[in-house]
């Protein structure tokens, strides 16, 4: 208690305290598509930040979480790209889709995370995401896709320390 009491107290006279969480699944995948391209996909986080100068300082990361996907190289034939849906299975067995089309233009360097990828993974738990659409020519002609990526949940993390540290 001593040792505690001692730590805000010192954390108070530099800075203030910090106290954070962060739920996280990791890194960016690079995923093969069927036409033996890659696109990338993470999942970012939703975050609460807050500060009271001097004094306390939290940070947190947590569900849900928005897929993000991006095509480094796409086939600049096709014109537009469109999401039809995304689907997430949870370990647990649970599972959530999301439908609505998400329609973008397609340009060197195309990235994506608007409905219905925003918000797709509701729970910090192990999981596999599927997402589905076309990728539409100017003649109208269309071509579907599919990418399956499983993320991994790590372990919640936690810290308190004096803002300082931090720097």
């Amino acid at each position: 208690m001593l040792a505690a009491s001692g730590l805000a107290l010192y954390g108070l006279l530099t800075g203030g305290m910090t106290y954070g969480t962060t739920r996280w699944f990791g890194g960016q995948r690079d995923v093969p598509m069927e036409d033996g391209s890659n696109v990338s996909v993470w999942l970012n986080p939703s975050r609460t930040h807050w500060d009271v100068p001097g004094v306390a300082h939290y940070h947190s990361s947590h569900p849900p979480y928005t897929l993000q996907v991006f095509f480094p190289s796409p086939d600049l034939s096709d014109h537009w790209i469109e999401f039809r849906e995304a689907g997430v299975v949870y370990d647990s067995g649970h599972e959530e889709r999301q439908t609505g089309t998400l329609r973008r233009e397609i340009s060197r360097g195309l990235a994506l995370w608007d409905p219905p990828l925003r918000d797709l993974v509701k729970r910090h738990e192990n999981c596999t995401i599927t997402v589905t659409g076309h990728f539409l020519k100017p003649d109208g002609e269309e071509r579907a896709f599919s990418l399956s990526c499983r993320f991994d949940a790590e372990t919640k993390k936690t810290i308190f320390v004096p803002y300082w540290a931090l720097l």
